[in-house]
């Protein structure tokens, strides 16, 4: 699969040694193509765009995405990918994301939980096939949230079909659209995720684009509460 890739590069006077030390790392990735723009500085604060078309598996599209922080990314094409295969990366990212956050806390909206609802076949049937849904297990610690609390926060993102509560882990059985389904494991950190149905995953170019910028943005978010919590 190619993607197109759009990073800023920002910093105070130049970023001459930014730009360098950056193309060398997109490099290292095998891109097709690169190019870039000229600098353009305002209030003391310099920024230049690189643009670089990215080929390869999608494990290596979620590293770029993770490493780089691009600020726009469009998919070539779309494509078929086995589920396991999709969540792979993702939550390697997620397990290292836990590490990084450790003792930063997730912030949890309140909202009220209606209860699971347990859909017939049918009615499951139905979203995956005619709706483009998907349908995942995770399984999220619950040790520092009320479990009421934590499925409440879930059901905005997706169908919460049904759960179970042990000791101090929930596991839920959700579905929903494939962004808010990878937005629930950036965020709410699960220790495990299992895909249900499909098995095979066949993206659109607008999914891709999707969780891949998910990624991104979330990569860059995890970076400014380091900054943050480093200079406090």
């Amino acid at each position: 699969m190619e993607v197109v890739y759009t990073i800023e590069i920002a910093a105070r006077e130049s970023v001459k040694d930014d730009l360098e030390k950056t193309l060398k790392e997109i490099r290292s990735f095998g891109v097709k193509e690169i190019d870039y723009g000229d600098e353009y500085c305002e209030n003391g604060i310099c920024s230049v765009f690189i643009e670089a078309r990215v080929a390869g598996p999608w494990k290596k599209h979620v590293e770029f995405a993770k490493r780089f922080a691009p600020t726009v990314i469009e998919p070539v094409d779309s494509v078929t990918i086995q589920a396991k295969d999709f969540f792979e990366p993702i939550m390697k990212m997620v397990a290292q994301s836990r590490v990084l956050l450790r003792g930063s806390g997730i912030r949890i909206p309140y909202s009220n939980f209606s209860g699971p609802k347990h859909l017939s076949r049918d009615e499951i049937e139905e979203l995956i096939l005619d709706e483009h849904k998907y349908r995942v297990n995770v399984v999220i610690s619950a040790s520092l949230q009320n479990p009421v609390i934590l499925l409440g926060a879930m059901e905005r993102v997706g169908i919460i079909n049904n759960y179970r509560v042990e000791k101090n882990l929930i596991g839920v059985d959700i579905i929903g659209d494939i962004g808010n389904i990878v937005m629930l494991l950036l965020y709410f950190l699960p220790v495990a995720v299992e895909p249900v149905e499909p098995i095979e995953y066949d993206l659109t170019v607008q999914e891709i684009g999707d969780v891949l910028m998910l990624i991104s943005d979330r990569s860059r978010e995890i970076v400014e509460i380091k900054m943050k919590s480093g200079s406090t």
